[in-house]
């Protein structure tokens, strides 16, 4: 039953946190997309028709789970309730009770599925790129992000399933891994493009200088057997645990923000456009590989192996008040599972690693205004700590000129979670959702997604592009060609 409580809260704080998208696909897989389209893909600026571009202030949120979700809401309910927002756990609520008006049941899945939890806010603030002739860009990017995931969890630890369980019944928990991390970055990005023809080849890069803040981790390593005892204890066949929290996460309210790690990332990427002509394309091709690297923290470092059966109590940890009880708590648990209470304690720095990922796009256009976009990302865990990015596939279609856009991703979330989203620009100030029936649409609500953008750019479009939209042909002799023009374009 602690269990219960503990996740309202933990879920309460994050709605609270962040009304939140995982990749914010309305802003990143456009035409007009400019160096916001450099953090799904480096190599993007490559094919904008701009001259140059400047992101003056990007936000963005998420937050989804399939633990458990609060019947019949939406955002905005919870965003109005934030501040005297009661939470019921639906199990222990009487179907014949009222509640109150700023109440909500919170209710849990039981579908046998392994559970995630995955948060994440990010801001993005001056950023910008500028075209060096017509093959070369550079550009510069800041950002600043904070990541809570869980990913792999046993279905055993769901709310049904453990509560239901008899006494005395051994279940298996295999590896899984949980983190959190709050960061700001610092990245340089340049693009090369060469074309030929009807296609171009652009590749890009963007080198990252990253400062960590707080940032914590725990990871179970090995399958393990877990047994369920009277008197909320639970008894583990032999178990190989890790965990760490940076100098400033035990804080309470004396905490203050201040640095305490660094680090270096790349990103790199490459696109291959087909049948550019007259300012517009057939086929665009996107590779990339996001978020290489981690960050170094000061804090402790604990690692629990044990050799045999051991056994550890609930009520030895109902007194945390505060997260300066944890540290004596991981006493008590080092004591309880080695025997010593500082055994536990193997260093005092660790590194995280950053939500690496792999990513793919193709685009279809239809036309200069309308094109389909269809974009697979997939997380990468990376190294003994760090935060972990679920998988996305989505088709996105996207409509817009120079002033006016549109998209309507339809994503599919951790293989698990169908999300309809949309997005809208208006010159220079893009909003969206990529579960926009989150925000509207009472129903049972396990996450939620919201992103906007303000930036500027050049009222017209680059001379070449300019060209093609006169009616100037590849063939006349009036585009400019980049790089080497001995590159053959590839027969598609």
């Amino acid at each position: 039953m602690q269990l219960r409580y503990l996740f309202s809260s933990l879920l309460a704080g994050c709605l609270c946190f962040a009304a939140s998208a995982q990749e914010q696909l309305g802003l990143r897989v456009h035409t007009y997309a400019g160096i916001n389209g450099a953090l799904l893909n480096p190599a993007a600026p490559a094919n904008s028709p701009f001259v140059w571009d400047l992101n003056l202030v990007e936000g963005a949120a998420f937050f989804s789970n399939n633990y458990a979700f609060i019947r019949d809401t939406r955002a905005l309910d919870l965003l109005k309730a934030r501040d005297n927002a009661d939470f019921f756990s639906a199990p222990d609520f009487a179907d014949d009770a009222e509640l109150p008006a700023n109440g909500f049941l919170v209710d849990f899945y039981d579908d046998g599925r392994k559970q995630f939890a995955n948060m994440l806010s990010s801001f993005t603030g001056p950023s910008f790129f500028f075209r060096i002739g017509e093959a070369h860009t550079l550009g510069l990017i800041t950002r600043a992000r904070f990541m809570a995931t869980g990913n792999g969890i046993s279905d055993n630890f769901s709310y049904f399933v453990y509560e239901d369980r008899p006494f005395f019944e051994t279940f298996v928990v295999e590896p899984f891994r949980v983190g959190l991390m709050g960061w700001s970055e610092f990245g340089l990005n340049y693009t090369y493009a060469v074309e030929t023809g009807s296609c171009k080849l652009a590749v890009g890069a963007t080198l990252r200088y990253l400062q960590g803040y707080d940032a914590a981790y725990f990871r179970n390593r090995e399958v393990f057997d877990l047994t369920k005892l009277p008197g909320r204890t639970l008894s583990g066949t032999p178990v190989d645990f890790a965990a760490g929290y940076s100098d400033g996460i035990l804080a309470g309210e004396d905490y203050e923000l201040a640095r305490n790690g660094r680090g270096f990332a790349a990103d790199l990427g490459a696109t291959y456009t087909l049948g550019e002509e007259e300012g517009a394309y057939d086929w665009k091709i996107g590779v990339a590989l996001l978020d290489l690297g981690g960050i170094r923290f000061n804090g402790a470092k604990h690692r629990v192996q044990t050799l045999d059966v051991r056994s550890v109590t609930a009520a030895d940890y109902d007194d945390i008040q505060n997260p300066e009880d944890l540290e004596e708590k991981l006493r008590v648990f080092s004591f309880q599972t080695l025997s010593d209470s500082s055994a536990s304690l193997q260093g005092n720095a660790f590194t995280m690693s950053l939500p690496t990922a792999f990513s793919l796009q193709l685009d279809r256009s239809f036309g200069e205004k309308f094109a389909v976009n269809a974009t697979y990302v997939q997380g990468i865990p990376f190294g003994e700590s760090g935060v972990q990015r679920g998988a996305l596939l989505a088709l996105t279609p996207h409509f817009g000129n120079r002033w006016f856009g549109a998209a309507l991703p339809v994503s599919l979330y951790n293989w698990q979670q169908l999300q309809l989203g949309l997005s809208l620009r208006l010159a220079f100030f893009t909003i969206g959702s990529d579960r926009i029936g989150s925000i509207f649409s009472r129903r049972d609500f396990s996450g939620t997604d919201f992103y906007f953008a303000i930036k500027v750019n050049p009222f017209k479009l680059r001379s070449s592009e300019k060209g093609h939209k006169k009616g100037f042909s590849r063939g006349n002799g009036k585009r400019m060609k980049a790089g080497n023009a001995k590159v053959q374009c590839y027969d598609w």
